[in-house]
């Protein structure tokens, strides 16, 4: 950790004078996957920067709505059609007071035979707590499909893009 520090410091001071930006210095070291060197930005008081672009949810397609119930009464499995045919993400929205388990997948029949409640096995589900929202990316045009352990929620799906 003083190695860090002490070398950020002579980083810093080397590039001062430099046509480097005085508010940040770029240095090379870092290792992505594959092996590629990767800049990392640190400010001037050592502080690691991070330059990330997040993009908020843009809707791409009509929503679509179904109710999760319990099993042996889950709803047909509905198709979230993205009007410009290339989103990949999507908007998922519990409504309602209990916890719902969301299947997806390419074909109506996958999404319904993956439709389980988790149960100490792993399944192929998304819990989607009571009242909120996730996003997931997935597939284009894919078919949903909600279980819950008790009661019903209205779920929306809402294809897009970003977070």
């Amino acid at each position: 950790m003083k190695f860090t520090k002490l070398l950020i410091a002579a980083l810093l001071s080397l590039f001062a004078a430099s046509a480097w930006p005085q508010s940040a210095v770029e240095i090379y070291g870092s290792t992505a996957p594959g092996g590629a060197s990767v800049p990392v930005l640190v400010d001037v008081a050592g502080r690691l920067q991070v330059n990330a672009a997040l993009q908020a949810f843009a809707p791409l397609g009509n929503t679509i709505t179904f109710t999760a119930n319990t099993s042996g009464n889950i709803p047909t499995p509905v198709q979230a059609v993205p009007v410009s045919g290339t989103a990949t993400q999507y908007l998922i929205s519990n409504t309602g007071v209990n916890l719902a388990f969301i299947s997806y997948a390419n074909s109506a029949a996958l999404a319904t035979a993956n439709c389980v409640v988790p149960t100490g096995t792993s399944t192929l589900t998304v819990p989607v707590l009571p009242g909120s929202a996730v996003v997931i990316t997935a597939g284009t045009s894919y078919y949903f499909c909600g279980i819950t352990s008790s009661g019903t929620s209205v779920i929306y799906v809402t294809p897009g893009a970003g977070l």
